[in-house]
């Protein structure tokens, strides 16, 4: 089985657009891309959870969590397309829902489970022709590749990731070699 990989920058596009017509799908993509949400603490989420979102692009909105690994408590925090994302799916998809109602149902309207979730982004990852395995962790991934490209301190990332261990971050974040003799030329060159 193949390791799963961040996704490219044109892949991540090609993803948002496919789920931009499918609400829960959009919601819970945009949710792990924008947080760096593990799948069980995405899946853990109530609609109480999501209620009165400031809408304002400035804004970050934090989401309690309530279940994380190790047990620690936590938020995530969720920038403008994806407090969108999820507010469009709320109002419209799961208007009338109850606070302590599971904010993301399956098919058969029960909290939709890790393997169903699996399944929905294995699915968009084969509508999409991705090589590779893809699975709800190469989003989380993701996010954490995101704000290495965007000079992001790693212990920054590691903070966001919501890992004890700074070893665990350093295998999320990879360099890319043609970036790191852009930026080892830029120093060089500064040098002369």
């Amino acid at each position: 089985m193949p390791a799963c990989r961040p996704l490219t920058n044109d892949e991540v596009r090609a993803l948002r657009a496919l789920v931009s017509t499918r609400p829960r799908d959009r919601a819970l993509v945009e949710l792990m891309l924008s947080s760096g949400a593990r799948i069980q603490e995405a899946l853990d989420l109530d609609i109480r959870d999501v209620k009165g979102i400031a809408l304002g692009p400035g804004t970050p909105w934090l989401i309690p969590i309530r279940s994380t690994k190790g047990g620690d408590s936590g938020h995530l925090i969720l920038a403008h397309e994806a407090k969108t994302a999820v507010l469009a799916y709320v109002t419209t998809t799961r208007e009338g829902a109850e606070d302590g109602d599971p904010l993301f149902l399956s098919r058969a309207s029960r909290r939709l489970t890790q393997r169903q979730a699996l399944r929905v982004i294995r699915g968009l990852a084969n509508e999409l022709h991705l090589s590779g395995q893809l699975s709800t962790h190469c989003i989380r991934k993701t996010f954490a590749q995101m704000l290495l490209d965007a000079n992001v301190p790693t212990l920054r990332i590691s903070h966001l990731l919501r890992h004890k261990k700074f070893s665990s971050t350093e295998k999320y974040v990879q360099t890319c070699p043609s970036k790191a003799g852009a930026v080892i030329e830029a120093i060089l060159e500064g040098l002369k």
